[in-house]
């Protein structure tokens, strides 16, 4: 287990960086999900709240995510996706 101040501010950069486009991904999903009369109960938008709870979480995944890729030698998927955009 690493200690957080394991991570440069790069690795933080990414890891945030990785959980927007994350929550983007899964926004513009639940509009096609709400057409489907059993997707739209099971997965619904987001809120603040949700957000504000899962944040933590979601942080260190994306932080153990980068600190891997890192130590892979890995090009980041996020930079991959910003490409494409």
């Amino acid at each position: 287990m690493l200690h957080l101040a394991t991570y440069n501010e790069a690795q933080y950069r990414e890891a945030a960086s990785l959980c927007r486009s994350e929550h983007a991904d899964y926004a513009q999903a639940v509009s096609v999900f709400a057409l489907d009369k059993d997707l739209g109960k099971i997965h619904r938008p987001l809120g603040l709240e949700d957000l504000a709870d899962s944040a933590c979480i979601d942080l260190l995944t994306c932080l153990a995510v980068c600190f891997e890729r890192s130590r892979s030698g890995s090009r980041s998927e996020v930079a991959d996706s910003r490409d494409a955009r």
